[in-house]
């Protein structure tokens, strides 16, 4: 575990911080996990944390570089196992070129 989820670790709500925003970025970037999921773990309302995103534009900014991040993640991911993905179903290919239609 990295050192920013170690705010986790705290039995009070999360106050705005540069760590706060480090260990956001980190679930939603690395771990992949929904708004809802960081607020839970993070220990912040979804309400706080859209009102982060219109009021901060550092906040927003650090937001939208870990959704880029778990895009790109994915996307890799799908390219080494060579994954095509449709709302139907997901198989695999030889030498398939990853398509994702409804991102």
């Amino acid at each position: 575990m990295s050192m920013y989820l170690s705010v986790l670790k705290k039995k009070i709500m999360a106050k705005y911080s540069t760590s706060l925003v480090s260990a956001i970025c980190e679930l939603i970037g690395e771990y992949n996990l929904s708004v809802n999921e960081t607020c839970q773990w993070m220990r912040i309302s979804r309400k706080t944390f859209y009102a982060w995103c219109k009021e901060k534009p550092a906040f927003r900014e650090a937001i939208d570089k870990a959704y880029a991040n778990r895009e790109r993640n994915i996307l890799d991911l799908l390219s080494k196992e060579k994954i095509i993905v449709s709302r139907k179903k997901v198989h695999k290919e030889k030498n398939a070129i990853p398509s994702i239609p409804f991102l």
